[in-house]
């Protein structure tokens, strides 16, 4: 949502979507720590969440920013 603002106001956004902590795990110091991930199933949760953005993005030209 926020992102959405920061366009609305003119600026040239950049995502950036990473998946570094889930191929080495999660040191949080809990009790359990999560397991990392296959590289292949991070790519995968990547594009996914790429896409997502994306078609965040295109509705809200599509529905909201062409009405004002």
């Amino acid at each position: 949502m926020t992102m959405l603002h920061w366009e609305r106001a003119g600026h040239q956004l950049i995502a950036l979507i990473g998946g570094t902590t889930a191929l080495i795990g999660d040191p949080s110091g809990k009790a359990s720590e999560r397991i990392a991930l296959p590289e292949g199933k991070v790519r995968d949760n990547a594009d996914v969440i790429a896409e997502n953005i994306t078609r965040i993005f295109q509705n809200h030209q599509k529905y909201i920013w062409e009405q004002k």
